[in-house]
């Protein structure tokens, strides 16, 4: 999957552009399901067998990135975020942006340390101080540019190998779910369930694709396939954040909107026992991921999510194991073969 992942790292799709990735998983998705469509909010809907049991799968396929607001009278670009960015991680970073005219490179600036305050140089610099710098001269040059309000820009990072399996980019959240969903669509062929294997839009602006996407297909379980925090790195108390990249798949057991419905968490448990597949619990309940809003759409779906130990998440350097994410596909097949015995 390292090539595929790259291609999909690589590609653009900030939280409400998604156009490339929903390009390529189309195309992927093609040559293994039984049908694909695009349905109106842009949401990829794959689908493969004829079992009676419904069987829902969801990545999605937006990363966090930024809005273009304004742009001021010399030509640089004002923002705000697409999701949750860590607006610390923002300075001095090379942006991609998506102009009327095409693809351009911008960089994030400020003022530099040599004329700032010794209290400016103590504190994080806010995002509203921040801008996007694509060496326009003035805001006429900016336009000619095709640059205007609603411009899209994402982190500029290529996707590099790291040592012992791991690698790491930006929008591995969730390229890593997306790439997992082709992979498994590729391996299977369920004779005891419908699998419909979904990438959804704008998860990072609040599940939006996902909830049309689940009261359309009405499964009778969704699972959400997305990366989770690994808290293995110092000055995290693993109290807080207990995941491990290297140590499997993780099961979220609560999030900011649901708990695991009872009977997700034993198909899932019993299916790692089983077949000897590592797995990890966590509790998350200031994130969500798209299976987190299933429990609220029709009379209330069963739903669970099955992530990838991903450190740094929400910035251009994220960082996860291809282990990690090759056992999540493993996983994924095995728990396939019983899903029809628990729902």
């Amino acid at each position: 999957m390292k090539e595929l992942l790259k291609r999909l790292v690589e590609s653009p799709g900030v939280s409400g552009n998604e156009n490339d990735i929903r390009n390529i998983m189309k195309k992927e998705l093609e040559k293994s399901c039984d049908s694909v469509e695009v349905n109106r909010m842009g949401n990829v809907i794959a689908k493969k067998g004829k079992g009676k049991i419904k069987l829902m799968l969801v990545a999605h396929m937006d990363e966090v990135g930024l809005l273009v607001k304004h742009i001021t009278e010399k030509g640089y670009l004002k923002f705000d975020p697409l999701g949750g960015i860590d607006q610390r991680s923002l300075l001095a970073q090379k942006v991609r942006v998506y102009s009327g005219n095409g693809q351009m490179v911008g960089v994030i600036g400020s003022k530099p340390i040599h004329i700032q305050e010794k209290e400016e140089q103590e504190q994080v610099i806010k995002m509203k101080k921040l801008f996007i710098d694509i060496g326009a001269k003035d805001r006429k040059d900016a336009e000619k540019m095709g640059i205007a309000p609603g411009t899209f820009a994402g982190l500029y990072r290529e996707f590099s190998e790291l040592a012992n399996g791991m690698v790491t980019g930006n929008g591995l959240d969730n390229r890593a779910g997306c790439a997992a969903l082709i992979e498994l669509m590729k391996r299977v062929n369920p004779k005891n369930c419908t699998i419909y294997a979904v990438g959804s839009v704008q998860e990072e602006k609040g599940l939006i694709g996902a909830r049309g996407a689940t009261f359309q297909i009405n499964p009778d379980v969704v699972v959400g396939v997305d990366t989770t925090i690994a808290g293995d790195m110092p000055e995290v108390d693993e109290a807080d954040a207990p995941v491990k990249i290297g140590e499997g798949p993780v099961i979220p057991l609560l999030d900011g909107y649901a708990v695991v419905h009872p009977a997700a968490k034993k198909w899932l448990t019993e299916t790692a026992e089983k077949n000897k597949i590592k797995y990890q619990f966590e509790t998350t309940p200031g994130a969500g991921m798209d299976s987190s809003i299933a429990p609220v759409i029709r009379d209330g779906i069963p739903s669970t999510g099955l992530c990838v130990p991903t450190r740094y998440l929400h910035t251009g350097v994220e960082v996860l194991s291809l282990k990690d994410l090759e056992t999540l596909v493993d996983f994924l097949e095995a728990a396939v073969k019983t899903v029809d015995r628990y729902f």
